[in-house]
C-alpha cells in the first residue's frame, strides 16, 4: 500500500457525516445540485463547513475528499 506516501487518510466521524448531510440539504434547497451530481462550490462550502466544526480526524477533509467521500458512502448509508 502506497497510502503512507500520501500521508494521512481523511477519518469521518458520524458527526462529520452528519455535518457534510446538512450542507448537501441546505444547498439541494438552494437550487445546487446539477443533474445527479453537485456544483463544485458545494464541496467547498462542505470543507469549510467540516474546517470551522473542528473537524480533527486524519487528514484534512479538502473539497475533493469531501466529493469522494460522498460519493463513497451515500450509496449505504443515505
Amino acid at each position: 500500500s502506497n497510502e503512507g506516501a500520501k500521508g494521512l487518510k481523511a477519518v469521518w466521524t458520524d458527526k462529520d457525516n452528519e455535518a457534510l448531510v446538512s450542507v448537501l440539504r441546505i444547498q439541494k434547497d438552494a437550487g445546487n445540485q446539477a443533474g445527479n451530481g453537485w456544483k463544485p462550490s458545494v464541496w467547498t462550502i462542505a470543507a469549510a463547513k467540516l474546517l470551522a466544526d473542528g473537524s480533527k480526524n486524519g487528514s484534512e477533509k479538502t473539497s475533493s475528499k469531501c466529493s469522494d467521500h460522498w460519493t463513497n458512502v451515500s450509496q449505504y448509508q443515505w
